[in-house]
């Protein structure tokens, strides 16, 4: 069984992924290969941070924190990386494929 915090990470470099193909049209192996690997730099730099997020259990509340990242991305209207704007919405989209896969690794 694949923990929490390792299945979130699986869901978000899925995530960047699709971006990256749909919108840029950055779909051949190695690019997809960087994608992989600037998400797993950026979690290797910031994986203290990441650690708070997770209980003694190994699980992290994935509800309270989309909440959080709803209500901050509502009040400032969202957030622009190049030409991708995220919103809540995105969110939504990123809990339900955790969810999916939090279903699947039972």
């Amino acid at each position: 069984m694949v923990s929490d915090k390792e299945l979130l990470i699986q869901v978000v470099e899925k995530y960047i992924k699709g971006i990256a193909s749909n919108f840029f049209g950055l779909s051949t192996l190695p690019t997809q290969t960087v994608i992989t690997y600037i998400v797993r730099n950026w979690v290797d730099k910031h994986n203290g941070i990441i650690d708070l997020l997770v209980d003694k259990d190994g699980n992290i509340n994935t509800s309270l924190i989309a909440d959080a990242l709803k209500s901050e991305l509502k009040a400032r209207g969202g957030f622009t990386i190049g030409s991708v704007r995220f919103n809540d919405s995105d969110v939504d989209e990123l809990m339900s494929a955790y969810n999916q896969e939090k279903q699947k690794n039972k």
